[in-house]
């Protein structure tokens, strides 16, 4: 009988330690040196279309809150001027 070898028993391993302090024998994530429960895979939040606008919506909202906070700050600066002057 003739043993198959697979592109993934020919990876490298990732050798983090696992709980016994013996190193991981997952293979490592193409490009990396971590198996996919060790960190070598991390995407982050996938983005959706509703995520895309909602992160744009509070940009936005961001600057606008921005904006009002220094015409406020530019408003009592103008009354403390005009105070000083009567």
């Amino acid at each position: 009988m003739k043993i198959k070898i697979y592109p993934m028993h020919c990876a490298l391993r990732c050798g983090a330690k696992t709980r016994l302090g013996h190193p991981c024998k997952s293979p490592a994530i193409h490009g990396k040196e971590r198996c996919r429960m060790h960190g070598g895979k991390s995407t982050g939040r996938p983005s959706t279309p509703s995520s895309i606008f909602r992160k744009g919506y509070l940009i936005e909202r961001r600057e606008w809150r921005k904006q009002l906070k220094d015409m406020k700050t530019m408003l009592l600066e103008l009354n403390k001027i005009q105070l000083k002057r009567n």
